[in-house]
């Protein structure tokens, strides 16, 4: 981007020295107004003078330090100073009785305070009022909150209205509504001031600007500052203002204003006001036109986002003592984004003048300017980030810290953020709360809330993982692991225990599935086994010696959270709060490193709420709720001097003065209704009830200006992102009426409007075209490069290894069962098993099907094997896998009746003498161990409480052959459940033993085979493209149904194996051997096998 400096506007070799007034810098660059700044402070020479620099955020400040570093070589004793703060000390130094004043009395923070205690004390202050504060929750709550809204709403009153404070004070009119209580609390809190009535901003404002005249006429500046500079504010309240304009008469006051145009455009409106306008002047036959209703449109980005910085230029130019300088540049038009800034600077409409031309459209093929719409939030932060990597591919000299992202919420897309760029690009998240930056703060505010919490197993265990707890508790990584554990399997889902269950939710004292519950069965099972059932109620869980120490730290740390619960649930002073959580600290929290910076912070937040508290002198009680909430605004209110210009790519919120000039800006959530950020003002709010006046503050115009102050600062590109697509149904979604106007303007400008739509997903192959959309991600490259000719798991089969080889049948059965996790666990030794079994935080009011599963079998065990059902009944009910009463019982009785019908089924087959088999089998050379122990009669007998499996199937099936061989004419019967809990029988016929010892030598084949390479015969895929090719279907249409199995979505699938889809390219693979090895192994028994 080249810039041209306009003729006879500016400087040449420095700022001259002007007289002491208001000097107005003008530029629609910040990054001249910058060096405009530098040139000037160089006149000063007493480096024990500080140089004053009010600005709007400490961004905006440390960016002005860096430039001027890089301009003098050296930056020190810079004083930048946010406008309240400047404007108090400046009171300070003229007004006597605030000289003793840390802070004004009439501080939002501590006014909060003064206001609660006079609510109380003033009860029928307000009907509204009282009825709000009676309302349900907590009521300390309702009325901090209430307080701290009033607070805030005199403090803009003060800001922004002082002449309705000054009206209240001296009774000047009739107050009606929401105004007259108002005004009453008001006189409430100046009587309750005692000696500090008047050191509010409307009384403080006219004092100050007395004095300043005074001093100005006499000729005495000595109490002011040698020179003033306002840099980079895009508004300023008029009472504000109008103080730095009587400061002018005495000492130098230097506003930098990023002005976005040249020209003068106070008198241009936006299309739709000029609509609005037009339409009224038709609907009016009796109000004249009057001289707003002529004015032009001008640029429409400028008109219709640039309503703030409008009005605060007219404010500036209403000075009778302002000099201006002009520092404007043109650019040099070679991208989109300079053909844009020049617009606005021109007060052009593509190049053109005048309010009905028509832009003539030019065309542009570069990158500056970039739209983007996406189905998701992370799918516009994988977005952002390919096109992060696609600029600094094509410019050599961008740097990431040359990178501003900013978005709404920056809280929203952290997480994303932080999946999407840890490992891969330097970057630093700014203005997160210390709340959501900390895990040791957010896990205070969950002690602070134990109880509203339920206490389950995962949020106990989540307060468990901090660092600086585990360090108090002297607990390691293997240590919670076994706790997981513990908490699981012992039936430990939520509360303390019964009687918190009825404490605090009202619900029946069962102490069943509670921590009380876990830990009673685990400090039985010391004593006792769970096979000798249970004692006085509790069945034990048995835990190793080894586990004491670990056991007793669970204890205490469990009585701990019960003894700080009931604690919590007192209220009492702000003072005694204080020292409850100093104490909670030192209880649950060994900090180190960084970790004592955040409870330091901690600990000076709660010393501020008890000073203020003090201020307003507040003595009464207050509630846990009350207390929680004030330090959580706290610690998310504090103003964060880090992180905005940090090294790296900077994310951060969208807040107003954040024109800092970056070489790439982009914005992202840009979405309708979330952006302008509308935030509805309360019923008692005046401002929403009168008038607005030049100066005021919205929300709506502040996000309007922002988006425009972004355009300006994007030196390179101004990226913008929004969620356009449902990610569901994939229809259209707008983007916010600010990104509309944008494209409106692009279209009619060049003809396009820049949008780009992305795919759902980054693994499209849209984005590996080479192309301007590429991504950079070789994870979703590689798979999407996977074809039939990929390289196997193996090119070479390992060779024959002795202790390897097959010797029983139960050997036979388990690589049957799954050949690929048998090679891999077996032979390579490699695991792949993940146990991610979550914590559960409810008690099983609906078993889910496994569940259900291993309860029913267990039964059947219990039944077959003639044990004590009753004892079984018992150890369940008192494991906490059932509810207690009558709906456990019932969930019991069903999965009983389960086992009971199959049982019965199975009695026929059951009904004759028992007998085993024992002994070893030659097949093709080599012996093969058989012991069987379920052959009743001629048939060996088979049950389970679930549905016959293709796993379960191959397993009886190699039983049924070495029987055959062992016993000729021997059948099998298989009974299980079907599909509506009613039994059934699967029956294997006799084969013959020559016929049964052929297939076992094929599967013994298999099996060597399967133990050098792996081979993809997935049971369940091979039954069902068998079965299709004993139908007659096509080998086509046999892989095609085996598939539909096999990528069926629901656990268990053999498609979403680990150990299949580790080995082999599928479903590709399902050709090549599995056609042909499929029916070898599973045609024999479809044709032997009958269904009763």
């Amino acid at each position: 981007m080249k810039s041209i400096r306009r003729p006879g506007i500016g400087f040449e070799g420095g700022i001259r020295t002007l007289v002491d007034m208001l000097n107005l810098f003008q530029s629609n660059q910040m990054s001249e107004l910058a060096r405009a700044f530098c040139a000037r402070n160089t006149l000063f020479n007493d480096p024990f003078e500080p140089l004053t620099v009010v600005v709007q955020s400490f961004g905006l400040g440390q960016w002005l330090k860096l430039q001027l570093s890089d301009y003098h070589g050296i930056s020190s004793n810079v004083d930048c100073i946010l406008p309240a703060t400047f404007l108090w000390k400046l009171y300070q130094s003229l007004i006597p009785e605030t000289q003793l004043l840390n802070e004004s009395p009439y501080d939002r923070h501590r006014l909060t305070w003064r206001i609660m205690r006079l609510l109380k004390a003033n009860p029928g202050l307000a009907g509204e009022i009282d009825t709000y504060l009676t309302g349900a929750g907590d009521k300390d709550l309702r009325l901090h909150q209430l307080a701290a809204e009033l607070a805030l709403l005199f403090d803009e009153y003060l800001m922004f209205r002082p002449d309705w404070i000054l009206q209240w004070q001296n009774q000047r009119r009739e107050l009606t509504g929401h105004e007259a209580w108002q005004a009453d609390l008001w006189s409430i809190i100046q009587d309750d001031l005692q000696g500090n009535q008047g050191l509010h901003r409307a009384t403080l404002h006219q004092r100050v600007l007395q004095s300043l005249a005074r001093q100005s006429n006499s000729q005495q500046s000595n109490a002011t500052r040698k020179r003033i500079s306002i840099f980079g504010l895009s508004t300023l309240p008029p009472l504000q203002l109008q103080t730095f304009e009587a400061l002018a008469e005495s000492t130098e006051v230097d506003i930098y204003f990023l002005n976005p145009c040249a020209h003068y455009w106070g008198d241009i409106v936006s299309e739709k006001d000029k609509a609005r306008r037009s339409v009224r002047s038709l609907l009016s036959t009796d109000e004249p036109l009057i001289d707003e209703d002529y004015l032009e449109v001008g640029n429409p980005l400028l008109s219709s986002l640039g309503k703030q910085g409008r009005e605060y230029l007219e404010l500036l130019l209403e000075s009778n003592q302002v000099h201006s300088e002009e520092l404007f540049l043109d650019l040099e038009e070679a991208t989109a984004l300079d053909v844009v800034k020049n617009d606005i600077l021109n007060l052009t409409f593509g190049g053109e003048f005048g309010a009905e031309c028509q832009p003539i459209p030019r065309q542009f093929n570069d990158t500056s300017i970039q739209i983007h719409i996406c189905h998701s939030r992370l799918r516009e932060v994988e977005v952002l980030h390919d096109q992060i990597l696609h600029a600094i591919k094509h410019s050599s000299t961008l740097r990431l810290n040359d990178i501003l992202v900013m978005m709404p919420d920056v809280a929203e897309y952290a997480p994303f953020i932080q999946s999407v760029f840890s490992g891969s690009l330097a970057y630093r998240i700014a203005d997160r709360s210390s709340v959501e930056n900390s895990t040791l703060l957010s896990s205070f505010m969950n002690l602070l809330n134990l109880p509203e919490l339920r206490l389950s197993g995962p949020e106990v265990m989540d307060l468990l993982e901090v660092p600086a707890i585990m360090r108090h508790f002297e607990l390691t990584e293997e240590n919670l692991e076994t706790i997981s554990y513990w908490v699981e399997e012992s039936g430990i889902r939520w509360e303390l225990s019964g009687k918190d269950k009825q404490a605090y939710w009202n619900l029946p004292p069962e102490d069943q599935n509670s921590w009380k519950f876990g830990i009673n069965r685990l400090l039985l099972g010391f004593a006792m086994s769970p096979d000798q059932g249970s004692w006085d109620s509790i069945l034990p869980f048995e835990i190793t010696p080894a586990d004491t120490g670990l056991l007793g730290k669970l204890c205490h740390f469990i009585d701990l959270l019960g003894e700080v619960r009931t604690e919590l649930g007192e209220p009492r002073s702000v003072d005694a709060w204080q020292i409850l959580v100093t104490r909670l600290i030192s209880t649950f929290y060994d900090p180190k490193g960084d970790e004592l910076l955040e409870v330091n912070q901690l600990l000076q937040v709660i010393d501020e709420i008890s000073l203020d508290a003090s201020s307003g002198r507040y003595q009464d009680n207050a509630s846990r709720q009350m207390m929680a909430y004030s330090i959580n605004q706290a610690l998310s209110n504090q103003d964060s001097k880090a992180g905005f210009i940090s090294g790296g790519i900077t994310f951060a919120t969208l807040v107003p003065m954040r024109s800092i000039p970056f070489r790439m800006v982009a914005l992202m959530g840009m979405n309708d209704g979330e952006y302008p950020r509308d935030v509805r003002p309360h019923s008692f709010d005046l401002f929403a009830s009168s008038p607005a006046r030049k100066g005021d503050r919205s929300k709506k115009l502040d996000d309007r200006y922002l988006f425009l102050e972004a355009l300006l600062s994007a030196g390179e590109m101004f990226y913008v992102s929004f969620v356009g697509k449902g990610v569901r149904d994939n229809k259209d979604r707008p983007p916010s009426v600010v990104v509309g106007e944008w494209q409106h303007y692009l279209q009619a400008v060049f003809g396009e409007d820049y949008s780009i739509t992305h795919a759902l997903q980054p693994f499209s192959r849209r984005y590996y075209q080479g192309d301007g959309l590429q991504s950079f991600s070789t994870l979703w490259h590689e798979a999407l490069s996977a074809n039939e000719d990929a390289p196997a798991f193996m090119e070479t089969p390992l060779a024959p290894e002795e202790s390897m080889t097959c010797t029983g049948i139960a050997q036979l059965s388990s690589f049957l069962r799954h050949p690929g996790k048998y090679f891999l666990q077996q032979r390579l030794g490699v695991y792949l098993d993940v146990d991610e079994a979550e914590l559960k935080d409810i008690e099983s009011f609906e078993l889910d099907p496994l569940e259900r599963f291993h309860l029913a079998d267990t039964a059947l065990g219990i039944l077959m094997s003639g044990q004590d059902l009753e004892q079984f009944k018992r150890q369940v009910s008192l494991s906490g896998i059932i509810l207690p009463g009558n709906i456990g019982q019932q969930h019991l009785e069903r999965e009983l009746i389960r086992a009971q019908t199959i049982q019965a089924r199975a009695a026929d087959y059951l009904d004759v003498p028992k007998s085993f088999i024992k002994t070893n089998i030659e097949i093709a050379g080599s012996s093969l161990q058989v012991e069987l122990d379920n052959l009743y009669g001629d048939s060996l007998v088979s049950y389970r409480a679930g549905k016959l499996r293709a796993g379960q199937l191959l397993d009886t099936w190699v039983q049924h052959l070495a029987a055959n061989i062992a016993k000729p004419n021997t059948s099998t019967v298989f009974i299980y459940q079907r599909d509506k809990d009613d039994a059934k029988v699967s029956r294997l016929g006799p084969v013959d033993p020559a016929t049964a010892e052929a297939i076992l030598c094929n599967l013994l084949d298999l099996y060597d085979e399967g133990i050098a390479s792996p081979l993809l015969l997935p049971p369940e895929a091979c039954k069902a493209f068998t079965e299709s090719q004993l139908k007659g279907l096509s080998v086509d249409s046999s892989i095609l149904k085996a598939r539909q199995g096999w990528e069926r979505d629901q656990p268990g699938s053999e498609g979403k194996d680990r150990y299949w889809a580790r080995l082999f390219q599928c479903p590709e693979a399902f050709h090549d051997r599995f056609i042909t090895d499929a029916p070898s192994i599973w045609q024999p028994i479809l044709e032997v096998q009958i269904d009763e």
